[in-house]
């Protein structure tokens, strides 16, 4: 969306700030991080945690995060600094003392990493449409990539990526990596609709307990977040009924 407004130009003045709903995600894919991030259970309301995102688009993800989870210390690296731009100037993105924005390659910003997360999200769009897997680049799955982001989550972290592909065979390929890489931890997969192409994919290093993936535990994470986060309304999102969709694609 920010490439795009970046890209139609013209003489309209940028949306303000104020104007903007930070607890409003357009993307379907986005939410379903957000349901899947429960995974994390309370230890996203420490002081001590730390995300990265790599890849900003329009910056909403990451103010929506910054909204749920104010003392959240969140990292984004993006490689356009025209992104970046149209973010502030279009979409009510604003950086803080808790969330910062790095211009550069993710696939060099952890090497080495600046400090260990934990979470990192990988949300970046492939330039060639003729691959059939339009996010993530393929060399954002590649082990080089892959050994170097788990090195950098911390004890209990995790790592979700946005996977669009049409091509089952790809989406498939995109998930051997990280089961590979992620071998003696867990996967787990959302899809927000089987109609979506975006699926969120979420490894995890360590080995996750059976009942910190439950459905009912999933929701009373999501709830605690939703009673304290000022809201127009309680779950306007969808993240519990979201929370419901996650599948284990492969544990220890």
């Amino acid at each position: 969306a920010a490439a795009a407004a970046a890209a139609a130009g013209g003489d309209e003045e940028p949306t303000d700030a104020h104007l903007v709903d930070y607890t409003y995600l357009c993307f379907d894919y986005h939410k379903a991080m957000l349901s899947g991030l429960a995974l994390l259970g309370e230890s996203l309301d420490s002081p001590e945690a730390d995300a990265l995102v790599i890849g900003l688009g329009g910056g909403a993800l990451c103010m929506t995060l910054a909204h749920f989870f104010p003392s959240l210390n969140i990292d984004v690296c993006e490689l356009d600094p025209n992104v970046l731009a149209v973010a502030e100037s279009w979409f009510g993105f604003a950086q803080g003392e808790h969330l910062q924005v790095q211009i550069g390659d993710g696939l060099l910003y952890l090497d080495p990493p600046p400090r260990q997360y934990s979470f990192i999200v990988v949300d970046v769009d492939a330039k060639d449409t003729a691959v059939g897997m339009s996010c993530p680049p393929e060399a954002f799955v590649a082990p080089a990539f892959l050994g170097k982001l788990k090195a950098a989550l911390r004890p209990g972290g995790m790592a979700l990526f946005n996977v669009a592909a049409r091509s089952q065979a790809l989406y498939e390929k995109a998930c051997s990596a990280l089961r590979t890489e992620f071998d003696q931890g867990a996967l787990y997969t959302l899809r927000p609709s089987d109609d979506d192409v975006n699926r969120v994919v979420c490894a995890t290093p360590e080995a996750v307990g059976a009942a910190q993936h439950e459905p009912a535990e999933l929701k009373r994470c999501i709830s605690a977040w939703l009673d304290r986060t000022p809201m127009q309304t309680h779950d306007p999102l969808g993240l519990l009924e979201m929370a419901s969709q996650l599948v284990v694609a492969s544990g220890r």
